[in-house]
């Protein structure tokens, strides 16, 4: 609305960045009383309204899915203790992808997914991640482009995807909030570009 009112899409980064700021001081809280007890992520709202500007415009980002995916997040192979991924979530990750022997993905374990079996009484310590990862995000190749990606992203309702190779095998995972990033740069650029390209017509 920002981006559309001011007729400016550089609107959009200082627009998200004041969204996440609210959103964090705020927490759940929201104007209005009936508000939902269980709303989609506010990444996802902001994804998806990129995403229909994207399509909106005719912009076609010059990024693939494996440009984004640089392998920050390791995996675990399918019969490690669910207990080892508990202290890495414990150390940050916000997912856990989950391959098998042969470096193909499984699955990803979450926090609710954990959080689930600590509840449930699961041992941690002899349980295999194999038995708590489920396909809660997609797997995308690493030649998709990232705003296909994010699509599925929307689609899975998921702030996570799995990238792979060309043979199939775990390349890397990307967040929600790094296709945000990469996607409000291209926007901004666009936007850049084509100020520029009127300014002599203008003059």
């Amino acid at each position: 609305m920002v981006a559309e009112m001011g007729n400016n899409y550089l609107l959009i980064p200082p627009s998200l960045l004041a969204s996440i700021v609210a959103r964090e001081v705020s927490g759940n809280t929201s104007i209005y009383s009936s508000q939902l007890l269980h709303r989609p992520p506010r990444e996802i709202v902001d994804a998806e309204a990129l995403l229909a500007i994207l399509r909106e415009k005719g912009v076609e980002p010059p990024i693939t899915a494996g440009q984004l995916a640089d392998g920050g997040i390791k995996p675990v192979r399918h019969d490690t203790p669910a207990e080892s991924v508990l202290k890495l979530m414990e150390k940050g990750a916000p997912v856990v992808p989950v391959v098998d022997g042969d470096g193909r993905p499984i699955g990803v374990i979450t926090p609710d997914s954990l959080e689930e079996a600590i509840e449930e009484g699961v041992d941690l310590s002899t349980t295999p991640a194999h038995t708590l990862a489920y396909m809660e995000a997609p797997v995308v190749g690493e030649d998709e482009g990232v705003d296909d990606m994010l699509e599925k992203m929307l689609t899975y309702e998921s702030e996570a995807a799995i990238v792979v190779d060309r043979d199939g095998r775990y390349k890397g995972t990307v967040l929600i909030e790094e296709v945000i990033a990469a996607l409000a740069y291209i926007l901004q650029e666009a936007g850049s570009g084509s100020r520029r390209r009127r300014t002599p017509e203008r003059a």
